[in-house]
């Protein structure tokens, strides 16, 4: 009885805490960071933004070929863009699952595929001057950016 008792009373707290803090935490992204980029600092969302400067989205792709990993720029840990040279057309936007930790102060490596790389693989951060392995992740879907121009 005294369990039931104390499950009642808590509950609505519980309900009235997660309402004000859902409501609350949207207000704490600050405004220079879009909702799809919020881990990002000002200065990663600037070096986003300059990259994808005149370029339109298209649907995710589950894979990208080989020539289009030519290219590789760590925006943050959460951001990764490949393309096939420095003035591709197409840049690829790839947000690894739970970020990458460590990606954009190390050394990030993988395996690369014959064909295709793709969602689910795995990359590892690598710290070379300590020679270990500091994480690992897997690769995201691959968002295709396109000059418009």
């Amino acid at each position: 009885m005294k369990k039931l008792f104390i499950t009642a009373l808590m509950l609505p707290i519980s309900v009235a805490s997660i309402a004000f803090y859902g409501v609350n935490a949207q207000n704490t992204v600050p405004k220079s960071v879009n909702a799809e980029n919020s881990n990002l600092s000002e200065k990663e969302q600037a070096k986003l933004d300059k990259e994808l400067e005149g370029r339109v989205a298209g649907p995710a792709r589950s894979c990208i070929q080989l020539r289009d990993q030519r290219n590789f720029k760590t925006i943050s840990d959460d951001v990764l863009i490949f393309s096939s040279s420095k003035n591709a057309k197409t840049i690829y936007v790839n947000k690894p699952r739970n970020g990458c930790h460590g990606a954009k102060r190390h050394s990030l490596t993988y395996q690369r595929p014959d064909t295709a790389l793709c969602n689910g693989n795995i990359a590892s951060v690598v710290d070379f001057q300590a020679n270990i392995t500091v994480s690992s992740c897997a690769f995201g879907k691959f968002i295709p950016y396109t000059k418009t121009k």
